[in-house]
Parts: C-alpha cells; sequence; structure tokens
C-alpha cells in the first residue's frame, strides 16, 4: 500500500493520518485544527512512498510508535525553530562575578579645626570733640551757651594684643562595619560577533533556515519509519 492511499482512507472516514491523542499538541497544535492540510501536504511530497503493511491498523501504531520514540527530535526542532537570535551574531554568553565580605570592616575619622590671631591690633584716636549747651536768658531774647563739654584727644591709641589666641575644635568618629555572608552579585552580558564567520556568510545562512519548514520536517521523520526504502517506481 502507497502513502496516498492511506492518506485516501484517513480522507475517506474524516480522520487524521497522525493519532491525535499521542500527537504532542504543545509543539503541533496547528495540526489538530488543520490537519486535512497538513495531511494533504504529506500526500503530495510522499504520496508516491511504500508502506511496509496494507493493514491500517498496523500503519496506525506504528505511527503512534514513531510519535513516541520521536518526542525528543520533534520538541527540539519546535524549540530552535522559534528560538529569538540575531542572525548576525554569533556569540552570547552571561557571567556571575560574586564579591564576598566576610568579617569586620573599620572606618576612623579625626578632624581638628584651629583658628589663630596673633599679633597687635591698634586703634589711634586724633583732634578734639566738643560738646556745646545753649539755652535762653531771662533777659534776652537770644540764645547764649550755658556749658559746654570738651573732650580732646592728642595722639590716643587703644592697643588690643593677640597672643596665640586661638579656637580649636576637634571631632573624632569610628564607624564598624560587620558582615555575615554578604555577597555582591554582577551579571555581565557579552554577545555580538567575533569575526569567525562574515555577517554576509550568517545572513545567507539565515535565508536557508527561513525555508526550513517544520510540519514537513516532522512528517518525513514520521512517515520515514513506515515506509519503504524506495518509491513504487523503483520496483
Amino acid at each position: 500500500m502507497r502513502l496516498r492511499e492511506y492518506y485516501k482512507y484517513c480522507t475517506d472516514n474524516n480522520k487524521p493520518m497522525l493519532p491525535l491523542e499521542y500527537v504532542p499538541l504543545e509543539y503541533m497544535a496547528d495540526y489538530k485544527d488543520y490537519y486535512p492540510l497538513y495531511d494533504t501536504r504529506t500526500m503530495l511530497m510522499y504520496g508516491e512512498r511504500i508502506l511496509i503493511s496494507n493493514d491500517v491498523s498496523t500503519i496506525e501504531n506504528l505511527l503512534t510508535l514513531s510519535l513516541k520514540t520521536n518526542l525528543y527530535a520533534i520538541k527540539t526542532l519546535y524549540r530552535t525553530t522559534v528560538q529569538e537570535y540575531s542572525p548576525i551574531e554569533n556569540t552570547e554568553k552571561f557571567e556571575d562575578v560574586t564579591v564576598s565580605y566576610e568579617g569586620f570592616e573599620e572606618n576612623s575619622n579625626t578632624k581638628t579645626v584651629i583658628s589663630e590671631k596673633t599679633g597687635t591690633h591698634t586703634t589711634e584716636r586724633n583732634g578734639n570733640v566738643t560738646n556745646t549747651e545753649k539755652v535762653t536768658a531771662f533777659d534776652s531774647v537770644s540764645q547764649q551757651p550755658n556749658s559746654e563739654n570738651v573732650t580732646s584727644y592728642s595722639n590716643l591709641t587703644d592697643t588690643e594684643n593677640f597672643n596665640h589666641f586661638g579656637d580649636s575644635s576637634s571631632t573624632n568618629g569610628s564607624e564598624t562595619k560587620s558582615f555575615n555572608n554578604r555577597k555582591d552579585k554582577t551579571t555581565i552580558h557579552t554577545h555580538g560577533n567575533i569575526g569567525v564567520t562574515s555577517n554576509q556568510q550568517m545572513l545567507k545562512e539565515e535565508r536557508q533556515i527561513a525555508l526550513f519548514n517544520f510540519y514537513d520536517k516532522v512528517m518525513e521523520i514520521l512517515f520515514s519509519y513506515i515506509c519503504e526504502l524506495y518509491y513504487e517506481s523503483e520496483v
């Protein structure tokens, strides 16, 4: 029996070529809703392949076995298909740097501020200061001096001496830190092109990856287990 005959059997009975109860839907979710399209594509690609058995039940059991034994391959194909990455970068790594602190750390601070005055400060006064008070006499309409206060300064000098007169301020401080299994962690992310492959070559490979079809590859793997190694035309 050829694969296209098995496809016709499934189509006539409104059932998918792969047993849905064993299809890993977390990786092949679209197959459940669109299996007629995927089965038709598989038939067009491998329809002339000869199945190793003419019994439909045997083919279904072999497909179930093929799904179970190739689960890791299906999972890996799916994960690498949806993996996000930069097509022009070929290196990416994360490095954790951890600094551990143990024991004690002590900081002492001492501060002294001194303001000092030295020498002699001199203030000199010269000249005269006169204070005059005037009153009106009882027999005169004009004001006449009543009294007069006169203060005389003749080379009077005020002297203020500073002999190492100073203001002193002192501050003493001490700070102690205790570390109990303290760790500082830094993550370094490095990525880019290390130069082994040019960006043009990497883009060329990316175009080839774009032609990869996840479902085509899965179907090829699954049916290769239940098909002969040759086509009917080669018999």
